[in-house]
């Protein structure tokens, strides 16, 4: 059986951070935030903390900090080379490699100034490699901002339509011309930047060259395409084989980590059928071990605001 994936949305995201920010030093100069993920988190604690917050580029260019109205009528650096103590984010950490390749990247021009490092949520066997973090959360674990363009993808079945484009029109959808033309010129959804394992669709096999020719104009890049072999879309209907062959396909591929599916009554079905992972992106929702887990079926911290955070926000 699959191993059980911890999905995180933005609202864990901003709960770690929320609850790692009383642990951090007070006297913090600068929050620098490693695009892109990292600067989510950095933003939010930037803000909490009512730091200064730079990026990389910005660090290194010695670009104006970007600080809040309160902030700038008086205290905090107003340009990098001022900062003394650093804290250095990202939102996760896996490696440590990342990470580390960030800290040396900062041209310091042996300035006077201590570099610390922070992330949200950490891999129990690398803390060692970053001063503070937020909670141990280990692999498989996906993020709501990273789902989408995710290594996973290249061990995943994902679905075509309502996945990577848009579901055809019921008019479109006349298993004839208007379907043809509808596969060839259909508007792009999502695009991974990872290729994808394999791609398993309800669409009939004769559509096969148009549908590879619409991947192949978008740059798609995929190992496998299962599509069903019947005659007609009638057929298909009356057989009833979307469900049955997206849970085959999943099936068969037993080294595979993840379905994407479009619709929720569809992804429950796959999941219910092959015990199995599967995320649908119309509902945002992750269904694994007969439940759905949205944003972690239990809250990752308490939503109680510790003292210090509460006097920052008082202005105290």
């Amino acid at each position: 059986m699959a191993s059980r994936i911890t999905f995180l949305k933005f609202q864990d995201l901003s709960d770690l951070v929320l609850s790692a920010a009383a642990k951090l030093p007070n006297d913090i100069d600068l929050v620098v935030g490693i695009p892109r993920s990292g600067l989510l988190a950095a933003n939010m604690l930037s803000t909490f903390l009512n730091k200064p917050l730079s990026d990389l580029a910005g660090f290194n260019a010695n670009v104006k900090v970007w600080k809040s109205q309160r902030m700038s009528l008086g205290g905090g650096v107003e340009y990098p080379n001022e900062a003394r103590k650093v804290l250095l984010v990202d939102d996760s950490i896996h490696s440590g490699i990342s990470l580390e390749m960030a800290k040396e990247s900062l041209k310091l021009e042996d300035r006077d100034v201590e570099i610390l490092t922070f992330v949200p949520i950490a891999t129990e066997s690398v803390l060692d490699r970053v001063d503070y973090y937020g909670k141990v959360i280990n692999v498989p674990r996906l993020f709501e901002w990273n789902i989408m363009n995710h290594p996973i993808m290249e061990w995943s079945c994902v679905d075509i339509d309502g996945v990577l484009c848009d579901d055809p029109s019921p008019e479109d959808n006349d298993d004839g011309e208007k379907y043809m033309n509808f596969i060839l010129n259909a508007p792009p959804k999502f695009i991974p930047k990872f290729e994808i394992g394999c791609l398993v669709t309800s669409r009939l096999e004769k559509y096969r060259d148009a549908t590879v020719e619409w991947m192949n104009k978008h740059g798609i890049k995929f190992r496998d395409l299962r599509m069903i072999d019947v005659d007609t879309a009638e057929e298909r209907r009356r057989l009833k084989l979307h469900i049955p062959h997206k849970a085959k396909m999943y099936d068969e591929l037993s080294d595979f980590r993840l379905f994407y599916e479009s619709e929720s009554w569809q992804a429950s079905e796959i999941h219910r059928l092959t015990k199995r992972p599967v995320f649908c992106v119309d509902s945002w929702t992750l269904h694994q071990k007969n439940d759905i887990v949205v944003g972690g079926a239990k809250r990752l911290v308490k939503r109680v605001l510790p003292k210090k955070i509460v006097n920052i926000l008082r202005g105290r």
